[in-house]
C-alpha cells in the first residue's frame, strides 16, 4: 500500500516562479502529490499511463460546457477527430506556409521599430499568435484586434476566479462566433476555414452554435495562447544558450529539429486535466468518484 500522495501548492510563488524545475523535483519525490485545491497531480510514467490508457475510469470531460474535441472520450473524441484533423493535414499547413513566414517578418519588423527593450510575450509573441490564427481562420483585421482584446478580458476573468465574470467572456465569445457564422452564410466552404468549418459535420449533422465556439475558442484562445508560450520558450532558450544560437545562424537547416527538442523538453502546456468516473486507487491510494487529476 502506499503512502498518501505528498501535500503541494501549484499556485506557491517558488512554483510558479519555475515550474518546470518544480515538477522535476516534486517527480523525483513521489508519484502522486495532492494540491490545496482538492486536485491529485499525477506526475510518476505508471501512473500517468494508467490514467491515459483508462478512458472508462480517468473521463476527459472536465467541464460542463462543451469542449471539442480534447473535453469527449471515446467514441465522440473519434468523430470529432475524424471531423477536425484534415483542417490540418500537411498539404495544408504547407499552402499556409508563406502567409505564416509573412507574419513573422511583419512582427519581428514592427518589433524592432519599437526600439529600446522588448517585452516578448505582449509585444511580439501574443500580436503575431493573434495574426496568424486570424489568417489561418480568415478573419479580417478588425476582428483581430477584437480577439485580441476579448482575451485580455478573457484572461482578467480566468484570474480573478468569479464564475460571473468568466460566464460574462464566454459568452462574449460565443456571440463573436454567432456574428461570424451569420457573415458566412450562403457562402461556400471553399472561401476559408471558418467557412468550411461552418459546413463541418458530426455524426451526420453540422456543428451547432455550442461545439463551433468551442473549437473556435480551441482554435483562437487556446492556440493563441500555445503559440506565444511557445516563442517564449523558445527566445528564452536562444537568449541562455549563445552557442547554440550562433550555430543556428550559421546552419539554418538545424533549426526545424532544434525547435521540435527545445519544445519536447519543455512544452508549453504544462498539465492535462481528468476525472474520475468511479472509485479507484492510483499508486494504491483510493480516489473518489469524480476526483480531479492533473498529468504533469
Amino acid at each position: 500500500m502506499s503512502t498518501a500522495p505528498t501535500p503541494w501548492n501549484p499556485q506557491d510563488p517558488e512554483v510558479q516562479r519555475d515550474q518546470r524545475a518544480a515538477y522535476d523535483a516534486l517527480r523525483a519525490r513521489c508519484p502522486l502529490a495532492h494540491g490545496a485545491n482538492g486536485h491529485t497531480t499525477v506526475l510518476g510514467h505508471p501512473e500517468v499511463l494508467q490514467v491515459l490508457h483508462d478512458h472508462a475510469t480517468y473521463s476527459s470531460a472536465v467541464s460542463q460546457h462543451p469542449a471539442v474535441p480534447n473535453g469527449y472520450d471515446q467514441p465522440q473524441h473519434t468523430q470529432y477527430r475524424q471531423a477536425l484533423d484534415h483542417f490540418f493535414a500537411p498539404e495544408r499547413m504547407a499552402h499556409f506556409e508563406p502567409t505564416c513566414r509573412a507574419l513573422a517578418i511583419s512582427t519581428v519588423q514592427e518589433a524592432l521599430a519599437l526600439g529600446g527593450r522588448l517585452e516578448i510575450t505582449q509585444e511580439f509573441a501574443l500580436p503575431f499568435a493573434v495574426r496568424v490564427q486570424s489568417a489561418f481562420l480568415g478573419w479580417p483585421t478588425l476582428l483581430q484586434d477584437e480577439l485580441l482584446q476579448w482575451l485580455q478580458r478573457s484572461q482578467a476573468a480566468t484570474r480573478s476566479g468569479e464564475r460571473a465574470q468568466t460566464a460574462a467572456v464566454a459568452q462574449e465569445f460565443e456571440d463573436l462566433v454567432e456574428r461570424v457564422r451569420q457573415a458566412r452564410r450562403g457562402v461556400p466552404p471553399e472561401q476559408d476555414i471558418s467557412s468550411e468549418l461552418m459546413h463541418t459535420r458530426v455524426d451526420g449533422r453540422p456543428l451547432d452554435l455550442r461545439e463551433l465556439a468551442s473549437v473556435l475558442r480551441n482554435w483562437t484562445v487556446g492556440e493563441v495562447g500555445t503559440i506565444a508560450a511557445s516563442i517564449g520558450i523558445l527566445l528564452h532558450w536562444l537568449a541562455v544558450q549563445p552557442d547554440w544560437q550562433e550555430r543556428l545562424r550559421g546552419a539554418p537547416a538545424l533549426l526545424p529539429a532544434a525547435i521540435d527538442e527545445v519544445l519536447r523538453i519543455d512544452g508549453p502546456l504544462v498539465g492535462n486535466r481528468h476525472i474520475t468516473t468511479q472509485p479507484v486507487e492510483l499508486d494504491g491510494y483510493p480516489l473518489p468518484t469524480s476526483a480531479h487529476i492533473t498529468i504533469n
